[in-house]
């Protein structure tokens, strides 16, 4: 399932309604398990004693840490290391990076940052869309979207799918800081795939709950902020 930009685009804006976060009458048992990996306070942003990475999308620039497969020491030169996949058109901006030794079409380790401006809708609606994704595409019965954590501005999500509906011996585990300035939004996801397992038991996970945890905190210390050109649109 190598998801597309016009994909993303379809889903994002013209998802809608509340956010629920299961459609089983067994949501709030399930959901625990993905409930108490987010951080327990809120993070300082990234200053400029970190390693980051900055991208100007459209009237905004967001701060961003590098991808966690990176040795700190080669983090200011990720090219040598790390595959990238860019795209942008008038209303959206896509990198997705992942380590060299993978490929875009079968990837165990996924870093994306998608961009949009002029977003109509709020954190609420930007999460809806990526749980209508994930419902889509993977076996209704192995599937766990934790709820909605976090603020108007930074909001946190976590999902485990435990198989895919189309192809069932693969799972995926998606880690997705949202964010948002004004009318522009943006979306970091690290995603791990690996053999397919029980969404509900971490153990089986592709990776383990201590690394989510601790990727879920550095990315929760991005931001978005206005540009200070004019003229980046």
């Amino acid at each position: 399932m190598r998801r597309t930009l016009s994909l993303l685009l379809i889903s994002l804006f013209f998802a809608g309604g509340a956010i629920k976060p299961l459609d089983t009458a067994i949501a709030q048992s399930r959901t625990q398990t993905l409930d108490d990996l987010m951080p327990q306070s809120s993070q300082p942003t990234l200053s400029k004693r970190d390693i980051t990475g900055r991208v100007t999308i459209f009237d905004s620039v967001l701060v961003h840490p590098m991808p966690d497969w990176l040795p700190k020491e080669i983090q200011a030169n990720p090219i040598r290391s790390t595959k990238i996949n860019r795209s942008r058109d008038e209303r959206s901006l896509l990198l997705e990076m992942i380590p060299r030794e993978e490929t875009f079409e079968d990837w165990r380790n996924l870093y994306t940052i998608i961009g949009f401006r002029d977003y109509p809708g709020d954190n609420a609606s930007h999460a809806r869309a990526i749980m209508r994704q994930f419902r889509d595409n993977c076996s209704p019965s192995n599937l766990m979207i934790g709820p909605l954590q976090g603020n108007p501005r930074l909001a946190m999500l976590v999902t485990a799918c435990g198989s895919f509906a189309r192809q069932r011996d693969m799972g995926e585990v998606a880690a997705f800081v949202l964010l948002q300035n004004g009318k522009t939004v943006a979306r970091l996801a690290r995603e791990w795939r690996g053999p397919a397992f029980r969404s509900e038991d971490p153990n089986q996970w592709p990776v383990s709950r201590a690394s989510i945890q601790r990727i879920i905190q550095t990315m929760t210390r991005a931001s978005l902020t206005t540009s200070p050109l004019t003229g980046d649109q």
